[in-house]
């Protein structure tokens, strides 16, 4: 299948890692949103994907500890809500 066909998916999943991460850190997300989200229409780079996974897998620990979720929040502006960085 064309990736066309899971563009919806991709960016659903994209989205839904990195809104897991906001909420567990806090944030409202209602009008800024982190760069990482980016275009859903585009699909992530092997370097995009590489963080979003080490994102799914920062919060899935975070049942355990929620110190690895807040470094990895504040380690990368990608993930970053803007408004946040500013402050």
């Amino acid at each position: 299948m064309p990736a066309e066909e899971f563009e919806g998916g991709v960016a659903n999943l994209r989205n839904g890692v990195l809104l897991d991460l906001l909420e567990m850190n806090k944030l409202e997300t209602h009008f800024h949103r982190p760069p990482l989200m980016g275009d859903p229409a585009e699909l992530p780079t092997a370097e995009e994907i590489s963080v979003l996974d080490a994102v799914a897998e920062a919060t899935i620990a975070a049942q355990n500890s929620f110190t690895g979720v807040r470094a990895l929040y504040e380690s990368d502006p990608r993930l970053q809500i803007p408004y946040e960085r500013a402050k």
